[in-house]
């Protein structure tokens, strides 16, 4: 019976000690408050953010429920270096935003807040975290990809590679057709932006902007690159265009092989071959035929075929000019009145072999795959009306003084 007493008696004292220790670590955590009796609480700093920058770091956290706090201090490097501010409470919610800029480490710093009334009594300690960032992060950072522009575009529509991690946006200048700039971005979630109306061949300058971490406080930006923004143009439909043939002093060689229909039929494989027509001179043909394009159009450019069964030689055409007009030729049949010369143009063998030589290199062959592309002279008018002046083909002057003419294939492309 005695050695049970003992035991109980142990076991409560055992209990009061371990009740004592708990006390004192208590009292060690708020030391600071029980000294000099007992303490009054001040409010403390609520929901406390901090955004990295480019040396710097911004603290923020609102001041909530304690209208009496007067002032906050803000500690770092171990209590080292200290922001202390005044506050002036409103009646509800209070936003405090510092940015500490002096004595920051690179990568992570550690703040302590607190909040002070008029008699000096203090909040409890509140601790948060920010990182500083400097130029090193700057040599991460790439200005996102543009894709590559075709020479010729039927948008305004400028498509870019996927950004990478860290871009916030990408921001592009370029100018209108009245020479006005505008300023405008592309964000991660998109691919494609429309430079509305802008002018084509004018150079646009892009440059990119990172964050170094979510919603930091300060974004890096890229060195501006820059793009030559390609002629917008639209090809135009042969199903819309007609042969003035009265306007024409060529014809058709017949109406089932080489026919004038042929020039834009889509296939490069056929070809017209015009009527057999006196040379007008020693090596001058002068000959020609008209087209009518079904729309009056600021034309940019064409691509001509030659015929695939004889090209660069014999009765290819080499040259020849481009006339226009946006009025109906008809009632002038085949004079000049009411046309403009828009541009002189020449067929080249790409290999320079003799038209005798009917071998075609690569380079030939190329050509006479893909066309040969003319560009429409800037300030050139408006044409509905196009008229080809064919001057000579490639065996001229050998041919006789009687001969006929060929073209593969047209096709029209117009600015928009």
């Amino acid at each position: 019976m005695k050695l049970y007493t003992s035991i109980k008696y142990l076991g409560v004292i055992i209990a009061l000690v371990l009740v004592v220790a708990s006390c004192s670590k208590m009292n060690e955590t708020y030391k600071d408050f029980l000294e000099g009796g007992e303490y009054i609480y001040v409010g403390k700093a609520d929901s406390v953010k901090c955004r990295g920058g480019k040396n710097r770091i911004q603290v923020e956290f609102l001041l909530v429920s304690d209208p009496k706090i007067v002032k906050y201090v803000i500690y770092w490097n171990n209590r080292v270096d200290s922001i202390v501010n005044p506050v002036s409470r409103s009646e509800g919610v209070d936003t405090i935003r510092v940015v500490v800029d002096r004595k920051l480490m690179l990568g992570p710093n550690n703040f302590e807040i607190y909040t002070f009334d008029k008699e000096g009594n203090k909040s409890m300690k509140v601790e948060a975290q920010g990182f500083m960032y400097d130029e090193s992060f700057q040599s991460q950072i790439v200005v996102r990809g543009l894709k590559p522009f075709s020479r010729f575009a039927d948008t305004s529509i400028v498509t870019w590679f996927p950004s990478v991690s860290g871009e916030v946006r990408t921001e592009i200048t370029y100018i209108d057709k009245s020479d006005v700039t505008h300023v405008v971005s592309i964000y991660p979630t998109s691919n494609e932006i429309d430079l509305k109306n802008y002018k084509p061949g004018s150079i646009m300058s892009y440059r990119s902007f990172y964050e170094p971490e979510p919603n930091a406080y300060d974004l890096y930006v890229t060195s501006p690159s820059t793009a030559e923004l390609p002629q917008i143009e639209k090809y135009l439909s042969p199903a819309g265009f007609n042969i003035i043939t009265a306007a024409c002093n060529l014809g058709q060689l017949d109406a089932t092989n080489w026919k004038l229909a042929n020039l834009f039929d889509g296939n490069i494989g056929t070809s017209w071959a015009s009527t057999n027509a006196p040379l007008a001179s020693q090596g001058v043909y002068d000959k020609w035929i008209t087209i009518d394009l079904g729309q009056v159009v600021n034309l940019n450019r064409f691509i001509a075929w030659l015929p695939s069964d004889r090209p660069f030689r014999s009765n290819s055409i080499k040259t020849w000019e481009v006339w226009g007009r946006d009025d109906d030729p008809t009632a002038d049949a085949n004079t000049w009145n009411g046309w403009t010369k828009i541009m002189d143009c020449q067929s080249n063998r790409p290999s320079g072999l003799p038209t005798t030589n009917a071998t075609l290199t690569d380079a030939d062959k190329a050509a006479l795959a893909n066309g040969e592309e003319f560009l429409i002279p800037d300030g050139a008018p408006q044409v509905r009306y196009v008229r080809m002046r064919i001057m000579s083909i490639y065996d001229m002057p050998n041919f006789p003084a009687n001969t006929l003419c060929m073209f593969g294939e047209l096709k029209f492309y117009a600015k928009k």
